[in-house]
């Protein structure tokens, strides 16, 4: 099969991409997941495998890798090229849609983020978007009450682990906070609640792995170098001292990548990722710290249902004053934390791994070439419904609701949260 993947790394251009097998080298989960996914297909199937990118100058020499401007060039040329299945991650620009549609190439989108109420109709009602696949099954369940959820399927973002060697040695009190800080990520959040930590434990660590240029290597930063200055005032006043000048206690690393990475994460004692859970389809840090046998505290909320397992690999709160109880429990109860360790380490590598995960990919990619877009391979993930997990039961209630024709054109929850989201947003400004 030849597969064409587009990806977006118009914002990455100097950063060293030609070998997947050393980890992230410091750009943003979505390119990070694209770029692997492509290498390890080629790796490990028989599959022609194809990047399509604004900048292919730092990519494995592995891949077919082509120079595009844009998403509308990558269709196109998978057109030209007799492409079997075109891979994008979901956007909500109804000019990708039709193009699609127009050519009639078969594609799969790659819900990255959370799609919004334009994004999921284009899903539903393009014929040629044959699978809408989720990172996880949480994201997934989501659209249960949505017409898009009869062409979705979740298959998990994954790690190699080879790189990935856990520290048994006896861990200094470091809390570690790896992600983009900016304010979705919900960095402020740990920033904010820091003194309580640091008053229980004064000989406390907080190690901070990210800036305000993951995403974005052009974004101007504040006067700490830590972020864009008007997020930097929100949570710095919580982390420097009278004269204003950061803690001795706490390290701003910035943006890693590879070994580098991975060897502060793994001298931590405690992981924690995105605090707030907001726009966390998955949580690819929660993944990491658990491979390294680091237990992670995070929200309850969205894709860390699927990446973390509760009272096992890490602790998912409810309230900032339960992250805090959750963290100093970890450092005060070695038992409990030991067990953890062991737990995560397991847990990430059963559920995460790469091989497995480009495999599943691979069983899609031949359901959908050898059968038509109504055989597609079944879901089997359809009814591993978590009711208490993300208001899940409320989307069953509505999906048996809709059953009812004269409610059938109801919206679905996700729907309703992204008009309120969009009223919020308008009234905030």
């Amino acid at each position: 099969m030849r597969i064409c993947f587009y990806l977006d790394l118009d914002k990455h251009s100097n950063v060293d991409l030609k070998n997947p097998e050393l980890g992230n080298p410091g750009i943003g989960g979505t390119q990070f997941m694209i770029w692997q996914l492509s290498y390890y297909l080629k790796k490990v199937t028989d599959n022609d495998i194809y990047i399509l990118s604004p900048n292919i100058d730092n990519l494995p020499d592995s891949l077919h890798s082509i120079k595009v401007d844009n998403i509308f060039e990558a269709i196109n040329y998978s057109k030209t090229i007799g492409a079997d299945i075109f891979v994008f991650r979901s956007v909500s620009d109804s000019k990708v849609y039709d193009l699609i549609e127009s050519i009639a190439l078969k594609s799969i989108a790659w819900g990255h983020n959370f799609p919004d109420n334009i994004q999921l109709n284009y899903l539903a009602n393009t014929k040629n978007i044959v699978k809408y696949v989720c990172v996880g099954i949480e994201q997934y369940q989501m659209l249960r009450d949505h017409k898009v959820f009869l062409k979705s399927e979740p298959i998990y973002n994954a790690l190699d682990f080879t790189i990935y060697n856990k520290n048994d040695t006896a861990k200094e009190k470091i809390i570690c906070y790896i992600g983009s800080i900016v304010p979705s990520k919900g960095f402020h959040i740990l920033a904010r609640n820091w003194s309580y930590i640091e008053k229980r434990h004064p000989d406390v660590k907080l190690r901070v792995i990210g800036s305000g240029q993951l995403y974005n290597r052009n974004q101007r930063l504040g006067p700490y170098g830590v972020a864009e200055e008007n997020y930097e005032k929100k949570f710095m006043r919580y982390l420097i001292d009278s004269e204003g000048n950061i803690k001795s206690s706490i390290e701003f690393l910035g943006i890693l990548g590879g070994s580098e990475k991975i060897q502060k994460m793994s001298e931590s004692k405690i992981g924690v990722v995105n605090p707030s859970g907001n726009t966390e389809t998955f949580g690819i840090g929660a993944v990491e710290f658990q491979s390294l046998g680091v237990p992670v505290v995070t929200k309850a909320k969205n894709g860390f249902f699927d990446t973390v397992s509760h009272l096992k690999t890490g602790l998912l709160f409810k309230s900032e004053k339960k992250m805090v109880k959750y963290i100093l429990n970890l450092l005060e109860d070695n038992e409990k934390y030991n067990s953890m360790r062991q737990d995560a380490y397991r847990f990430a590598r059963e559920n995460f791994d790469i091989y497995d995960i480009a495999a599943q990919w691979d069983e899609l990619f031949n359901s959908i070439v050898n059968y038509s877009n109504d055989e597609v391979r079944k879901n089997p993930n359809k009814n591993n419904l978590k009711l208490k997990n993300n208001y899940n039961w409320l989307r069953e209630f509505n999906r048996r609701l809709k059953r009812i024709s004269f409610l059938r054109k109801i919206p679905a929850i996700i729907e309703y949260k992204n008009i309120f989201k969009l009223i919020y947003l308008k009234f905030k400004l």
